[in-house]
């Protein structure tokens, strides 16, 4: 065999060898990647949200607990609630899903329950327990779960007024109506409008929500 055809057996050889070996490797790795990306954008685009809870229930519910199933087919941007209607013995032999209408329109006041419950998760799994009355009466606004405290033991102390910035960073006081950024407690009342203890002052008088306001001595906690 002269090295001409020798050198076209050897390219034929090598060819065949990838195409075996090789070829299907490529093929397995582009099949196993697309599988990745249908699945990665079927994770982020189908939801659920399904759980049974004491802590929150629709207007009229009687029972102890309460249970929904929330499924999502836009990334979260739509929510339904749904109801699964179980085989009776008739010709229905799996379960079928109901769509009973979007989340607020079926069970009001849910979606942003658990929105209250993801920031609170969040905030515990960022800065760990909370050991401040004041936060944790903002954190668990809306969640079912309330602190009872006794404000009036704070008159006659001085407090400031908690702000953040979008990132959560602390920033200056703003100042209250006295103009100072330290005011002293004179007593607790009902807040006009949003039914909730306020503070009332000896430098002015204004009143501000209790949960807003840090004893001064608190600031750095």
């Amino acid at each position: 065999m002269n090295m001409t055809y020798f050198g076209i057996f050897l390219a034929i050889v090598i060819a065949f060898v990838m195409g075996v070996f090789i070829g299907p490797k490529i093929n397995k790795t582009q099949e196993q990647k697309s599988l990745e990306r249908s699945r990665d954008f079927y994770d982020k685009t189908y939801l659920r949200n399904s759980a049974v809870t004491s802590l929150w229930k629709p207007e009229g519910w009687e029972h102890e607990y309460f249970s929904y199933d929330l499924r999502s087919w836009d990334a979260g941007k739509t929510w339904y609630a749904l109801e699964m209607e179980k085989p009776n013995g008739t010709a229905l032999k799996e379960d079928r899903i109901i769509i009973l209408g979007e989340v607020e329109d079926v069970y009001p006041g849910l979606m942003s329950h658990n929105t209250s419950w993801d920031r609170l998760i969040k905030h515990i799994k960022k800065e760990g327990p909370i050991d401040n009355v004041n936060e944790a009466e903002e954190l668990l606004d809306g969640t079912g779960i309330t602190i009872e405290v006794d404000y009036s033991k704070n008159i006659g102390k001085k407090v400031t007024k908690k702000r953040e910035n979008k990132s959560g960073e602390p920033r200056q006081p703003k100042p209250f109506k006295s103009g100072l950024q330290t005011n002293t407690i004179k007593g607790v009342i009902e807040h006009p409008q949003l039914n909730i203890p306020a503070y009332t002052f000896e430098e002015d008088d204004s009143y501000v929500e209790c949960r807003r306001c840090y004893l001064v001595d608190d600031t750095k906690k």
